[in-house]
């Protein structure tokens, strides 16, 4: 959560971010272990964020 404060400065928006994150990694095919746990959280998040940021900008691909 302090990564994305750091970064999208409303922590509605954040907590958001947060909870899609977690619902992206239930979901998700991948193998999810304790020790995977916490690099897959830091890379969602980080590209969560660079999502949520070109949105606000108005970066369309």
């Amino acid at each position: 959560m302090k990564f994305l404060t750091l970064h999208i400065r409303d922590r509605n928006e954040a907590q958001d971010i947060v909870r899609d994150l977690f619902l992206r990694l239930l979901c998700s095919h991948q193998l999810v272990t304790e020790q995977t746990m916490s690099s897959l959280v830091y890379t969602l998040a980080r590209k969560m964020v660079l999502q949520q940021l070109k949105v606000c900008v108005g970066i369309v691909y």
